[in-house]
């Protein structure tokens, strides 16, 4: 695992995230404050804890806020940390500076999906390995036995899943449609896709394949189509950041 590269996904546009006065926030939600450090740098230091340091970021959206916030970055953890900008120099760094922390700010354009900016990072990277994660949640998910669970398995793709509460009362009616109880923030049945993914070499070819029709609605669903994707079950703390509001709540949840 300690050489795995990991994709992180940050191009989107952070369109429900909020400043307090209720406009439109010109930082992506990445890239918002929890204490002293931004989120983005809480998911890496999540990935750090368990040795992987080889970072892609395939930017879209506010590439240039991404590259002026990165390049004022030294260290993280107390690791030296190298903000590289083409592939030559990531490549290198990965082989020659292996214990340090290497970050690759590659642009992919505005217009790709994530299947899209994974797909390109792949084949431009030659990558037969890799991890995809989401840039936008804080958890404690021990990798180091998603991984294990994924390197024993047969499947070529494991994601991580979690059963959550609702966050809404649910109505429970008859054939009717009328109402028989509400069910105040149940239990939700389905485990959640709380976005970690570990894939092996024959994934890529889904990627190709795929990509047109996005990364969960196109290349997930193919794969487990196929009955080759397999669900680590994570029971502890996990929060997406999707608005602002998240991101209070998300200080708040990590300060107790």
């Amino acid at each position: 695992m300690k050489y795995y590269h990991a994709i992180i996904l940050v191009g989107g546009r952070s369109t429900r995230f909020k400043n307090y006065s209720g406009l439109n926030n010109k930082k992506p939600k990445s890239l918002g404050l929890i204490d002293k450090d931004t989120l983005i740098i809480h998911v890496l230091k999540h990935f750090i804890k368990y040795e992987i340091k080889h970072f892609i970021l395939p930017l879209g959206y506010y590439k240039k806020e991404f590259v002026e916030y990165f390049k004022k970055i030294r260290t993280i953890n107390r690791i030296k940390c190298n903000i590289l900008f083409t592939q030559k120099d990531y490549l290198y760094f990965c082989e020659h500076k292996n214990e340090e922390i290497n970050i690759y700010l590659c642009n992919t354009g505005l217009y790709k999906n994530k299947a899209e900016r994974v797909n390109y990072i792949i084949n431009k990277l030659s990558l037969a390995k890799f991890i995809v994660s989401y840039g936008d949640a804080v958890g404690n998910i021990n990798l180091k036995k998603v991984f294990k669970y994924h390197y024993n398995s047969d499947c070529i793709a494991t994601g991580v899943g979690m059963i959550l509460k609702s966050q809404y009362g649910h109505y429970i009616i008859n054939k009717s449609g009328v109402a028989r109880e509400i069910d105040e923030k149940p239990i939700i049945e389905n485990m959640v896709n709380i976005g970690y993914f570990f894939f092996k070499k024959d994934s890529v070819n889904f990627f190709n394949k795929y990509k047109k029709l996005d990364f969960e609605n196109g290349v997930l669903k193919k794969i487990i189509k196929k009955k080759k994707l397999n669900v680590y079950q994570h029971k502890k703390f996990w929060k997406s950041v999707d608005t602002f509001k998240d991101l209070i709540e998300l200080r708040d949840l990590l300060k107790s």
